[in-house]
């Protein structure tokens, strides 16, 4: 169960961390020559849902009793 925890945990880090880079790094989109254009999409549902269930995971990692 340690292992199943750390994993959960580990997981939960990564699917914040992921939808926090999603929601505030601009993206390049279209690049020509020395004319770059950035879009910075900001919070959206999937960037919410990333975030949400990346602290479920760490909440249920969390909960999880060391046998």
């Amino acid at each position: 169960m340690r292992i199943l925890k750390i994993i959960i945990i580990i997981v939960g880090i990564g699917l914040i961390v992921v939808g926090l880079i999603q929601a505030f790094v601009p993206e390049t989109v279209f690049k020509l020559g020395p004319l770059e254009v950035e879009d910075q999409e900001g919070l959206s549902t999937e960037t919410l849902i990333l975030i949400g269930i990346g602290i479920a995971a760490l909440i249920g990692g969390g909960l999880i009793k060391n046998k």
